[in-house]
């Protein structure tokens, strides 16, 4: 801020003239955040150190309080050495937020506030919180994520409970993904670091997969070093994800866009083996990619598929374009990567993107394939832009003007 500015020593140092500023920003206060950041700034040492008129904006923020993440928020100041340092005053404030407590996540997130060393470093009472927050766990979800706080070391540190915790997690964990999700919380190291017991949580995990998916995400997170780095594991998790993509009968689909379905799958297995923060195999990928492309039938198959292994073989990419659009180009390149610009918009009547092909004036021709990343979006809007074909690059330009 400009006060803050203004009182250091390092820059102006003229504490009369931050003094005024800090008045003109009470006096524009509005919310209890304002007055909260107003009474930290005021407190330090190195602006005015002003620890009364700094209590007394912390008493506004608190009058303007309304739920108990904000009775929280003001305690982790007061308690703060940096600024108030009021450990009584901040005990008052927590014993209100903990008076508006309804479930174990608002207990818990109450227990985090206290635990932190910055703030009112108060273990014991952090302790009671997490167990009231332990009282009203309703689900194994619950239960991981208290045991994670109460096992990192930033806020309680207890291993011991944590474990009580995450075992109480697995006796309530329904499906797959409750126990992967225990598992990484388990084999994080800033958990609880335990290896061993994180493998057992993911062959649980395993033996109640049911699709593709449930494989693959398994395999990433095996794979990954934050968790079990298990690479071998993860590629036994990988090849039971692929031979079940080609197992499936996909009911429900014409047989005619089975392949199509196939090989989509396959791309995204693909994808994630790929990923530099998992397994991060080339060679598996690109054989993941070349089984993809002996499913791809139409030319928006191998549209699909160039712009998936772009990254990995830009040759390899360009002729599957080539096949997959017959030749036909746009007339203007993109100037990052020289790779065609579509004209896009959306279609909202039937909740998808559509691409075309330009000529040199910007003007749409053929249609073609959208870049995969545009099938997945949130929401198609009613709207329409120029963009590069390039999977790495995928610049845009609002209109043609700006093109």
């Amino acid at each position: 801020s400009i006060a803050e500015s203004v009182a250091d020593e390092d820059y102006l140092g003229d504490k009369k003239y931050a003094k005024e500023l800090y008045q003109k920003a009470e006096d524009l206060a509005e919310e209890g955040y304002d007055y909260k950041s107003i009474a930290a700034s005021v407190a330090q040492e190195n602006t005015l150190g002003d620890k009364d008129w700094a209590r007394n904006l912390f008493q506004k923020a608190e009058d303007l309080a309304e739920d108990l993440n904000d009775y929280s928020s003001i305690a982790e100041s007061v308690a703060d050495e940096d600024y108030l340092g009021d450990k009584k005053y901040a005990r008052e404030l927590y014993q209100k937020a903990e008076d508006m407590a309804e479930d174990s996540g608002d207990f818990r997130d109450i227990a985090m506030s206290v635990a932190k060393n910055a703030g009112l470093d108060d273990k014991k009472y952090a302790k009671e919180l997490f167990k009231k927050a332990e009282d009203l766990a309703e689900n194994s979800s619950d239960y991981n994520d208290i045991a994670v706080y109460v096992a990192w070391e930033q806020y309680l540190g207890d291993k011991k409970y944590a474990k009580e915790l995450f075992k109480k997690a697995e006796e309530m964990a329904e499906d797959s993904g409750d126990f992967r999700n225990i598992a990484m919380s388990v084999a994080d190291e800033d958990y609880l670091g335990d290896k061993k017991y994180a493998k057992e949580l993911y062959q649980k995990a395993e033996d109640l997969a049911e699709d593709s998916s449930d494989y693959s995400g398994l395999a990433r997170s095996v794979a990954n070093e934050d968790y079990l780095g298990d690479k071998k594991y993860a590629k036994e998790l990988f090849k039971k994800a692929e031979k079940l993509i080609e197992d499936d009968e996909h009911s429900g689909l014409l047989e005619e866009y089975i392949p199509s379905e196939i090989m989509k799958h396959l791309i995204w297995l693909a994808d994630d083996v790929l990923k530099e923060d998992g397994f991060n195999d080339k060679d598996y990928a690109r054989d993941l990619y070349k089984k993809a492309e002996s499913y791809a039938k139409t030319g928006d198959d191998f549209i699909t598929l160039s712009s998936a292994i772009e990254e990995l073989d830009e040759e390899w990419a360009d002729k599957l374009r080539d096949q997959g659009t017959g030749g036909v180009e746009s007339e203007i390149k993109c100037p990052e990567c020289g790779k065609d610009i579509h004209f896009y918009w959306g279609d909202i009547n039937n909740d998808t993107y559509r691409a075309f092909f330009v000529d040199s004036e910007g003007q749409k021709t053929e249609e073609t394939k959208i870049l995969p990343r545009m099938d997945r979006v949130d929401e198609v809007k009613d709207e329409s832009f120029y963009m590069c074909s390039g999977g790495n690059c995928g610049t845009t330009w609002d209109d043609l003007d700006d093109l």
